[in-house]
C-alpha cells in the first residue's frame, strides 16, 4: 500500500502543472518543416512519424520539461525560430504570411486555398483533386502532385 501512496504522490508531483509550452514538439516541427524543398520536408515529417520523434518528443515535454517549467518557471529547452517569418490572421479570415523575401496572403476557398501577393496579384491554388493534391501556378500549370492520406 506504501509503494501504491508513494507512486501516486510521484505522479501527482510529476504532472502536475504539465500543460505547459511543449518547446521540445514545436522545435521538432520547425525543423521537420525547416527545409527549402517540400518533398524534403515531407520525407523529415514521414521520418519522424516513422520513428516516434513526435511521441518521444511531446513524452518528454510533458513528463519532464513542461514539469520543470511549472515547478522552477524556465523550461530548459529553448524557443526555434525559423527567420523572421510571421503568419496573422485578418478580418476577411484569410492569413498574411510575411517572411524576410515576400509577402502574400492565402484565401480559403471552396476548391481549396489560393495564394496572393502583397499587390493582390493570384500566385498560385492549391486544391484536391481525385483524391490527389494538386499546386497550381498563375499561369495555369501544374507545380507538383502527390497522393495524400486524408
Amino acid at each position: 500500500m506504501k509503494k501504491l501512496m508513494l507512486g501516486a504522490v510521484a505522479a501527482v508531483v510529476l504532472l502536475a502543472g504539465c500543460k505547459g509550452e511543449f518547446r521540445l514538439t514545436k522545435n521538432v516541427n520547425t525543423w521537420v518543416n525547416g527545409f527549402e524543398n517540400e518533398w524534403v520536408d515531407e520525407l523529415a515529417f514521414l521520418g519522424c512519424a516513422i520513428f516516434p520523434v513526435y511521441g518521444f518528443s511531446m513524452l518528454g515535454d510533458a513528463i519532464i520539461f513542461n514539469s520543470l517549467e511549472f515547478w522552477t518557471g524556465d523550461n530548459p529547452i529553448k524557443s526555434a525560430q525559423i527567420g523572421d517569418s510571421k503568419m496573422e490572421k485578418l478580418a476577411d479570415n484569410s492569413i498574411r504570411v510575411t517572411t524576410p523575401d515576400m509577402q502574400y496572403r492565402l484565401v480559403k476557398e471552396a476548391d481549396g486555398v489560393s495564394a496572393y501577393g502583397a499587390d493582390g496579384k493570384f500566385l498560385g491554388k492549391a486544391m484536391r483533386v481525385d483524391g490527389k493534391l494538386i499546386a497550381i501556378r498563375a499561369d495555369g500549370s501544374i507545380v507538383e502532385q502527390q497522393p495524400t492520406i486524408l
